[in-house]
């Protein structure tokens, strides 16, 4: 060992003869080497480097041996570079330290710590995996953590964290992770497992000039007291769209007793294959609380309990889709409340600016509507240019009970389909519609029909708009037999 000099030559005590006093070791010569011997393995051991001593070799027949310190860099922790964790002492440089040597070897893993304190946003860039730990941001208006290191950011992850502001925020950019910004695309990415705490967005994709994502995957992801939609995805809305995103297993919730006003679930624009499985949303306060834009969209399931949501002017919607195609599994509304009044109106499925939508199974629940306005509260309400099918319409327990089909007649011709009855079909060019009367509102093209559903001896088969207009002209067809 280098840094070991014997004090005794036990070789040269060995030629002396027997019989001879100094060929006996005396205590003080075994406790002098024995002192020294630990010393120096301490030194060694104590050094900056001692890892690099001591061989690790992992079980299997064709394993090959390797040095401690080799063993222990394949994964980094933000301790290796400084950070305290005990919610005080700055870890902002420390964390961003180890993120960028993982980052600039090329990729791999970086280890959190609990309690971690920052005061500026953090950023991440392709290959890189950061994981664990809890993160207290004392910033305000701005996000978290940032993924922005490269023009294009891919194989990235983010997972089994705590992302918490130390203050409720409300600023535009307070988010707790934001997936991209001017400039750069992500894709290949996972953000899984994830807590969230007093953000204005938990996923956060702003509307910036060449900002996109595409091949992500968000799971599992609980964002507490955001004060804005939790799930907002844009991009560049003046550019190319992101494509195949997916959220499974996420909620955005409110504290009982003191929810915050605007608060949603998402708002969700300009993605095409977007896939949702189980999203939900608790006590919630916006206007809209989930909103598809311009999307292609298929949702397993999505649900909103005990939500609030008052106005007295303008739209109120549970679920809102303009533009776009989706097909929907289940949307469910359980203990919700609705509160209208003046010349506000409500709906729990808003449908505009051409968008398709195929709802299996559209449930209400529980709800309570306070109506005193000059409108209503709709199941369904289309703005004149989308269409809906459903197959299944269930209500239980409202106040009061909502009816089977309670929208407006003005967009009746846009409901093709509902609770498994036909509402509306084309032929070619031409539009179907059933009734018992021909159309007083709405607009109509000639060749257009009405089918009676209320035949009797005697009378029509149904009525066609022979004048185009709004209704148009319309005249009988198909005389009964009395």
């Amino acid at each position: 060992m280098a840094n070991y000099s014997k004090t005794t030559n036990f070789g040269t005590k060995d030629t002396l003869p027997t019989g001879d006093s100094q060929k006996i070791i005396r205590g003080t010569e075994f406790d002098t080497e024995f002192d020294n011997l630990v010393t120096a393995i301490s030194t060694k051991l104590d050094s900056p480097a001692s890892s690099a001593n001591v061989n690790f070799l992992q079980s299997g027949a064709t394993a090959v041996s390797r040095t401690v310190q080799s063993k222990l860099r394949d994964v980094v922790s933000v301790k290796d570079f400084g950070a305290v964790g005990d919610g005080v002492a700055d870890d902002t440089a420390a964390i961003q330290a180890a993120i960028d040597y993982v980052y600039g070897i090329g990729g791999g893993t970086v280890v959190g710590a609990l309690n971690c304190k920052t005061t500026t946003t953090l950023k991440m860039g392709k290959n890189v995996i950061f994981s664990g730990g809890s993160i207290v941001c004392s910033a305000t208006n701005a996000p978290i953590i940032q993924v922005d290191k490269d023009s294009l950011n891919f194989f990235w992850q983010i997972k089994d964290m705590t992302l918490a502001y130390a203050a409720q925020q409300t600023g535009a950019s307070a988010a707790a992770i934001q997936i991209s910004t001017t400039g750069k695309v992500a894709y290949e990415f996972l953000i899984e497992n994830i807590l969230v705490d007093k953000a204005t967005y938990a996923i956060y994709l702003p509307n910036l000039t060449s900002c996109r994502a595409f091949l992500g995957r968000f799971v599992n992801i609980n964002a507490n007291k955001c004060s804005g939609a939790a799930f907002t995805i844009y991009g560049d809305l003046s550019g190319g769209a992101n494509t195949t995103l997916s959220f499974i297993d996420c909620w955005s919730v409110q504290t009982v007793g003191s929810e915050i006003a605007g608060s949603s679930l998402c708002d969700i624009r300009n993605t095409q294959n977007v896939y949702i499985n189980n999203l939900a949303g608790d006590h919630l306060q916006g206007a809209t609380l989930a909103k598809f834009v311009s999307c292609s969209a298929v949702i397993d399931a999505m649900a909103l309990e005990s939500c609030d949501q008052s106005a007295s002017s303008g739209l109120l919607n549970t679920y809102n889709f303009s533009g776009g195609n989706y097909v929907v599994g289940t949307l469910t509304t359980t203990d919700n409340n609705i509160n209208i009044s003046g010349s506000a109106s409500a709906s729990m499925v808003r449908v505009d600016s051409s968008a398709q939508v195929n709802i299996g199974l559209l449930e209400n629940k529980n709800t309570n509507v306070t109506d005193t306005s000059s409108d209503n509260y709709y199941t369904i309400s289309i703005d004149g240019t989308g269409f809906v099918r459903n197959e299944q319409w269930k209500s239980t327990g409202s106040t009061p009970a909502i009816s089977t089909n309670e929208f407006a007649a003005n967009v009746r011709k846009r409901v093709e389909r509902l609770n498994g009855i036909d509402y509306t079909r084309f032929e070619g060019s031409k539009l179907v519609i059933y009734g018992t009367a021909a159309p007083t509102t709405g607009t109509y093209a000639v060749g257009d029909q009405l089918i009676n559903t209320a035949p009797v001896a005697g009378g029509n088969v149904g009525w066609v708009c022979t004048t185009a207009g709004t209704p148009g002209t319309w005249k009988t067809f198909g005389a009964i037999s009395a």
